[in-house]
């Protein structure tokens, strides 16, 4: 995955709203975007800066990390 691009973060079910608002808090002070809040499952799309890719994936709340990308149909 490269740095510095688009991701889904997904929280675990049991991530309080505080550890997940504190998670966007530090992403925005570090120069990051949070693009999109999901109601479906708790988690955000985001740029994120260099570094919190690691330090997002290691996240004791965070389920998955992963690149954000256009999905087609058939």
């Amino acid at each position: 995955m490269a740095e510095d691009g688009r991701y889904i973060v997904r929280f675990k079910a049991s991530a309080t709203d505080d550890e997940y608002k504190k998670t966007i808090e530090g992403i925005k002070a570090a120069g990051g975007k949070v693009t999109h809040e999901y109601t479906l499952f708790k988690g955000f799309a985001a740029y994120l800066p260099q570094g919190h890719l690691t330090t997002l994936s290691t996240h004791p709340a965070v389920d998955e990390v992963e690149n954000d990308q256009q999905v087609h149909t058939q």
